[in-house]
């Protein structure tokens, strides 16, 4: 069992999703040890992301050693915390699950879009 990172991006097509997927591994690649490595789960939507890594955490026998979300910021963060950015962020109105803390979700800056 590993670290998951739950991916928005990769479209929703295998060959977009396997390159999206291939572009993190050699990223995780050079920079964690072998053995350490996340598996990385490319979901394609931000909706699709967000679900799958919900689901992760409400299983009761977790497939990760632990879950990272991973997705776009969207918009400038101006809230105390990314759950409450997600939360009030028009298009989301996400939810922290009860298993989720800050430690679990990061964003993609609003610049790498660009």
């Amino acid at each position: 069992m590993s670290l998951c990172i739950f991916v928005e991006g990769g479209g929703d097509q295998r060959k977009t999703t396997s390159a999206c997927r291939a572009g993190f591994e050699t990223f995780f690649n050079k920079i964690v040890l072998p053995g350490h490595r996340p598996r990385i789960i490319v979901c394609g939507s931000r909706q699709s992301a967000y679900n799958d890594f919900c689901n992760e955490l409400e299983k009761s026998l977790r497939s990760c050693d632990g879950s990272i979300l991973l997705v776009d910021s969207e918009d400038f963060v101006i809230t105390a915390t990314v759950w409450e950015h997600l939360k009030n962020r028009r298009g989301d109105g996400w939810e922290r699950p009860a298993a989720a803390s800050e430690e679990n979700i990061y964003l993609m800056v609003q610049s790498m879009e660009s």
